[in-house]
C-alpha cells in the first residue's frame, strides 16, 4: 500500500529538493518521469520509492505529527522488499541500501545501522564492478554517468559511516580506477549541488587515505606524526582551493556548504585530539593540536547554531551528527580547564551543542545516546546543567 498521493508528492518532492540534490542517489528525471506516468509497462521500483518516502518523512519531520510512524512504515516495507529481492535490479538494490541509512541510527540497532548497510551497498557495487573504469564497456552512456556518481555517492557514505563508528572501510580506493566525478555526471539531477559534490567527495577521499595511512597498526609514533604532517598538507590545500560557493559563511546558512564544513572540521578534531598515553602534552606540537581541536569545535559549534537558528537541523545525515559528537567530546574535556575563561566559554559551547543534540534526537537514535551521554556528564555539576 502507497499512502495517499497528495501525501507521497510532498514526501518525494522534500527528498529530491532537500536530499537528491546533494546525495545525488537517484537519477530524479527518470524517476519522476515513471512516477507522473504511472506506466504499468515501465512501473516504478516500489523497493525504491519506499525507500524515498523514508527520506522524504525523515526531512520533513518537523512538519509531520505522525512522523516516527511514517518512518517506520516505509522503513519496514522498504526492508521487507529488500530482503526478499521482490524486484530485480543490483544498482537500484545498492541506492535503497543507501537510502537506509536515513532510519534509526542507534547503538543497539544493529540491523538498522548504517555501517550495515553501507557494507551492504559496497558488495553490491563491488559485485557489478563498479570501482571499474566503465569508459570503454558496453554500458549505455546514462548507466556509465549513474555508476560514475553512485559509486562516488558510496565512498563518501562508506568514508564517514567509517569514521562515525570507529570500523575499517568497506571499499580500498587503490583497488578502483573510475574517473573523477565532475558536472557532468550529474546529469538527470535538476539543481544539483555540483560544487558541494565535487568538494565533499575530494574531501573524502583524502579522509579515506589519510586514515588508512595513519592506522595502519604496526606505524611507529614517528611515522604517524609524518602522517599527520602529510595530511595537514593536503587538508589545508584543500581549504585554501574550495570555491567561492563552498567557502564557510555563517551570516548565509547553506545546508551543503555547512555539511562540508561539519565534516571538514571533524576530521580535523579527529586527526589532532591528544591521545590518551600522550607523553608530552607541552611539546609545541601537542600545543598546536589543541588549538585546532579547540578552533574546530567551536566551528563546529557556530554551524549547528546557525542550523537551528534556521531550522535546517532535520535535513543534516548521519556524518554530521557525528561531527557533532565530535565537537561536544572535545568541549567537554575543555569544560574541566584550569583557566576559568576557557572552561566558562566551553560551558557556553556545550550547552548550545546539547541543545541541537535534542533537536536531533527526535530523529536519530544515534543523537539520543550522544545527548543521554552528555547529559550524564552534567550529573552533579549544577553549573553545567543545559536550559532547556
Amino acid at each position: 500500500m502507497l499512502p495517499e498521493k497528495a501525501l507521497a508528492d510532498e514526501l518525494i518532492h522534500a527528498y529530491f529538493t532537500r536530499v537528491n540534490c546533494g546525495w545525488p542517489i537517484v537519477e530524479e528525471e527518470d524517476f519522476m518521469a515513471k512516477y507522473n506516468a504511472r506506466d504499468p509497462n515501465n512501473p516504478l521500483t516500489l523497493t525504491l520509492l519506499h525507500a524515498i518516502l523514508l527520506v522524504g518523512a525523515h526531512v520533513l519531520s518537523p512538519q509531520l505529527q505522525n512522523a516516527s510512524e511514517l518512518k517506520a512504515t516505509f522503513f519496514s516495507r522498504a526492508k521487507m522488499l529488500f530482503d526478499a529481492r521482490f524486484e530485480p535490479g543490483r544498482t537500484m538494490h545498492l541506492q535503497v541500501a543507501l537510502l537506509m541509512t536515513w532510519y534509526s541510527d542507534g547503538a543497539e540497532d544493529v540491523m538498522a545501522n548504517s555501517w550495515e548497510w553501507v557494507g551492504h551497498a559496497a558488495r553490491i557495487a563491488l559485485g557489478l564492478g563498479m570501482h571499474l573504469d566503465s569508459t570503454s564497456s558496453n554500458l549505455s552512456p546514462g548507466y556509465k554517468r549513474a555508476w560514475v556518481r553512485l559509486w562516488w555517492v558510496l565512498v563518501q557514505f562508506d568514508v564517514l559511516v567509517s569514521v562515525a563508528h570507529g570500523r575499517p572501510q568497506a571499499i580500498n580506493l587503490d583497488d578502483s580506477d573510475v574517473p573523477t566525478l565532475t558536472c557532468v555526471h550529474l546529469g538527470g539531477i535538476p539543481n544539483a549541488q555540483t560544487d558541494f559534490v565535487v568538494q565533499h567527495t575530494r574531501l573524502c577521499i583524502i579522509i579515506s587515505r589519510a586514515t588508512k595511512q595513519r592506522g595502519f597498526l604496526r606505524s611507529s609514533p614517528h611515522a604517524n606524526m609524518e602522517a599527520i604532517k602529510q595530511v595537514d598538507k593536503a587538508l589545508a590545500a584543500f581549504a585554501t582551493n574550495l570555491p567561492d560557493q563552498m567557502r564557510l559563511s555563517l551570516s548565509n546558512v547553506d545546508v551543503w556548504q555547512s555539511t562540508l564544513h561539519l565534516s571538514y572540521n571533524n576530521f580535523l578534531i579527529l586527526l589532532h585530539r591528544a591521545p590518551q598515553n600522550n607523553a608530552n602534552p607541552q611539546s609545541s606540537e601537542s600545543l598546536n593540536d589543541v588549538e585546532i581541536c579547540r578552533d574546530s569545535a567551536m566551528t563546529v559549534t557556530l554551524i549547528a547554531e546557525g542550523m537551528r537558528a534556521n531550522d535546517l537541523l532535520s535535513s543534516l545525515w548521519l556524518s554530521s551528527i557525528n561531527a557533532l559528537f565530535t565537537a561536544t567530546l572535545q568541549v567537554s574535556i575543555e569544560l574541566d580547564s584550569s583557566n576559568p575563561v576557557v572552561a566558562s566559554k566551553s560551558l557556553r559551547r556545550f550547552d548550545s551543542l546539547l541543545l541541537c543534540l535534542r533537536d536531533l534526537s527526535r530523529d536519530w537514535l544515534y543523537a539520543l545516546s550522544i545527548l543521554r551521554l552528555f547529559e550524564n556528564r552534567t550529573k552533579g555539576q549544577p553549573q553545567h546543567q543545559v536550559t532547556l
